[in-house]
C-alpha cells in the first residue's frame, strides 16, 4: 500500500472517532420539584399543586457563525 494511502486511512479513523457536537443540548424540564418521572403515583392533591406552579423547559443552542472570504 502506498504511504499517502495510509495516511489518509489514518485521518479517516481520527476524524470520524471524535463524536460530532450538536448544535443544541437536549430539553430538560423544571417542575419545582415535582417528579414527573412518578407522575401516575402521585395524588390529585398534588398533581392539582404541581401544576398550579410554573413549570419551565430550558435548553441552549450553539451560536454557529460562518465566515466568508470573499
Amino acid at each position: 500500500m502506498s504511504t499517502f494511502f495510509l495516511l489518509l486511512q489514518r485521518v479517516h479513523d481520527k476524524v470520524h472517532d471524535c463524536p460530532m457536537k450538536l448544535n443544541y443540548s437536549e430539553p430538560k424540564i423544571f417542575t419545582r420539584g415535582a417528579d414527573i418521572g412518578a407522575w401516575s403515583k402521585l395524588s390529585k392533591k398534588d398533581k392539582k399543586e404541581a401544576l398550579s406552579k410554573s413549570w419551565y423547559v430550558y435548553y441552549s443552542i450553539r451560536d454557529q457563525i460562518q465566515l466568508q472570504e470573499n
